[in-house]
């Protein structure tokens, strides 16, 4: 089979692999279609793994299943989750799956940019669900994603009547836009200093868009009558970003880091002001089995609009320039590829 291989940003080539051999309670995936995350072109963590089969976000049909699998039949068409938790230990029952020490060592192999992928026992138990039909790959590849902005919002605790501020408008802040509006919050404010981001935050609805060059938390309190957020979702790592979260907050407040920064990247909290405030800082890292299976039930009824995030389609052989395309950060929110040929 083929499979796209990541070397550096801008040395992704396109190699020969075997097809993965399944064991008890696996399965092996045809990949019809796979998202670049904004997570892949992350250089400074990524080359360190290089060379390495990345992709995580994707959606297929089942060529085969392995003895004990009960639930799922060759032809299934199936959205999987990458990373799974075992569910047991005291950070899955605290409610910290994402920091469960089984979540990443469970993965697909040898990964998403592939024409096959095996499918882990735990993944087949605890992530796999069947697409409905008439459904496209493409969009039921978004389970992953929109899982992971879910978990940021529910960690965050939005819900009816929160006045919300995202701070970057890229595929994180666009989904996270739409996910406050259906959570129930009643403003949704987000910033970008591209102008085609800012068209995109506008598109995808939401109330308020500020330029992030100005002075952020001044503009949000003159729209909210004086008063900061009651959450900061942080879609940037810039210290300037980090900076408007501080100063937008309201007291009581939560600012939920979901950014990736880089190694050394560092948030200088002003203590005695966050103490007196009562303002929260808290992070949220990609999404467990609950999150999953909330944004597929979103993702099928048709309240989160994932369609018109695909602003580019690609072959595999085009892996290349679907990363240069995301590196970019330009006029691109969701790069797709095709293992087997544009659907």
């Amino acid at each position: 089979m083929r499979s796209a291989v990541y070397y550096k940003n801008d040395d992704i080539r396109i190699e020969e692999q075997p097809v993965p051999e399944i064991g008890h309670g696996e399965m092996l995936l045809k990949v019809m279609a796979v998202g670049i995350c904004g997570s892949d072109v992350h250089e400074f963590y990524r080359v360190k793994h290089a060379p390495v089969i990345l992709g995580h976000e994707l959606a297929g049909i089942v060529e085969k299943v392995g003895d004990g699998v009960e639930n799922f039949i060759v032809g299934d068409r199936i959205f999987c989750f990458h990373h799974v938790p075992c569910g047991s230990c005291p950070r899955c029952i605290n409610g910290h799956e994402t920091a469960c020490d089984t979540f990443k060592k469970v993965h697909f192999h040898p990964g998403g940019f592939s024409e096959y992928v095996r499918i882990h026992p735990l993944q087949v138990r605890l992530g796999a669900m069947k697409m409905p039909d008439g459904m496209d790959f493409d969009v039921a590849s978004f389970g992953e994603p929109v899982g992971c902005c879910v978990r940021g919002q529910r960690m965050g605790g939005i819900g009816p009547g929160k006045k919300v501020l995202i701070i970057g408008s890229g595929i994180a802040g666009i989904i996270h836009i739409q996910l406050a509006k259906i959570f129930g919050a009643s403003l949704v404010v987000a910033t970008d200093i591209h102008p085609w981001r800012k068209s995109m935050a506008e598109k995808f609805g939401a109330d308020y868009v500020i330029d992030g060059k100005e002075d952020v938390a001044s503009k949000f309190r003159e729209i909210n009558d004086g008063w900061g957020a009651d959450v900061v979702i942080l879609c940037a790592s810039a210290p300037s970003a980090i900076q408007q979260s501080m100063d937008a907050l309201e007291k009581g407040g939560t600012i939920v880091v979901f950014a990736l920064g880089g190694p050394d990247q560092t948030m200088d909290i002003p203590l005695g002001k966050f103490l007196a405030g009562e303002n929260s800082v808290i992070t949220s890292y990609s999404g467990g089995p609950v999150d999953s299976h909330i944004a597929f039930e979103l993702i099928k009824s048709g309240q989160i609009n994932v369609v018109d995030m695909i602003t580019h389609r690609l072959p595999l052989e085009d892996a290349q320039e679907g990363f240069r395309l995301t590196a970019d950060a330009g006029e691109s929110l969701k790069v797709m590829l095709y293992p087997h040929g544009l659907l």
